[in-house]
């Protein structure tokens, strides 16, 4: 749900253009377009594009490159005191030789 960070940003920024997507987007050529143009249009020197950590993964090398992007951190944290038995158990599994 994007809404309290759209409306963090638009209380905080001068203009501010959400372009929505649902969760697990995969992002394709037209979308891409899409976006870039919209940034384009902003007719200010001063503009960035700001999206979460998962979907910049998901965006094409050529539009990272072409606009000034920021992203949200993902941070994990665990309930309880599980963080390094988690580790541990992922560090075995990967470790392990395949046959």
């Amino acid at each position: 749900n994007a809404a309290p960070l759209v409306e963090h940003l638009k209380l905080n920024a001068k203009s501010v253009l959400h372009v929505d997507f649902n969760d697990h987007h995969n992002f394709n050529a037209n979308d891409l377009k899409n976006i870039k143009n919209k940034f384009d249009a902003i007719d200010s020197n001063k503009k960035i594009m700001l999206t979460t950590q998962k979907d910049l993964c998901r965006l094409s090398q050529d539009i990272l490159t072409e606009m000034n992007i920021y992203f949200i951190p993902i941070f994990i944290k665990f309930h309880n005191e599980s963080s390094a038995e988690f580790i541990e158990q992922i560090s075995n599994f990967v470790s392990k030789p395949t046959n």
